[in-house]
């Protein structure tokens, strides 16, 4: 498996692990309408140190820096597995649940560990 495949699929499932944690007494690591929210459920930048849940595309911008080709290998892999290619039109639809999201990543880890690519 080549370095950047291999950082890819690590990259992947520590978003995964993001969007699957807990804040508080709630299963939420993913939110909508937004990047990231803080603990209060405010509005917050994915950069932000007070972020703890994230959209589909703050989760990767979230974990980016310093891991540019990473992000940009990941974001092409969850493109391709959501209608149209709009992560955010996906992520923000309404009726969209936690479990959804996450099993997109999972189907992203997947297609990396089995194929090399989707």
């Amino acid at each position: 498996m080549n370095p950047l495949l291999f950082q890819t699929i690590k990259f992947l499932k520590a978003a995964r692990r993001l969007l699957n944690r807990k804040t508080g007494r709630r299963n939420k690591g993913w939110t909508q309408k937004t990047f990231a929210r803080d603990k209060n459920r405010h509005g917050v930048a994915s950069s932000s140190k007070a972020a703890v849940c994230f959209c589909m595309s703050g989760v990767i911008n979230h974990l980016a820096k310093g891991r540019e080709q990473e992000a940009e290998q990941a974001r092409t892999q969850i493109t391709k597995l959501v209608p149209l290619g709009q992560i955010v039109d996906f992520n923000d639809a309404k009726g969209r649940t936690q479990k959804e999201v996450v099993e997109v990543f999972t189907k992203a880890i997947r297609n990396l560990e089995n194929n090399g690519v989707s």
